[in-house]
């Protein structure tokens, strides 16, 4: 598996579908019956809201999952200077992968259009 690989069916398995499983789940689940205090607001001002209001909604629950996934790949990375070990991300017990793999979100994610990019 190469970074490029390993990098989309991160954002494909930790982004996009992690977002479409929290908008499935508000769509099914009446905020009465929900005892969990941090989603009860969000369940029930998605369901106060219209399709266009959704989609945005949807956009921020990405951007909270594509920020944390940019945080730990900057970790295994060893750019975050959070961790005192260095980490070695191996496929297959002897190709480390990792190194590149922020770069490599980062233009996946600008290539699909979910980064803001300067002009």
């Amino acid at each position: 598996m190469s970074p490029d690989e390993f990098i989309r069916t991160v954002r494909e398995e930790f982004i996009n579908s992690l977002t479409d499983e929290y908008a499935d789940s508000f769509n099914q689940t009446q905020s009465d019956k929900c005892k969990d205090l941090s989603v009860k607001p969000m369940i029930e001002l998605w369901h106060k809201s219209d399709k266009e209001t959704k989609d945005i909604l949807k956009m921020f629950i990405r951007l909270g999952a594509q920020n944390s996934i940019s945080s730990v790949l900057s970790s295994l990375d060893n750019i975050s200077g959070t961790f005192s070990e260095e980490f070695t991300l191996l496929i297959n017990e002897k190709e480390s992968i990792n190194g590149d793999l922020l770069d490599t979100f980062w233009e996946q994610e600008e290539i699909d259009g979910f980064v803001n990019v300067k002009t």
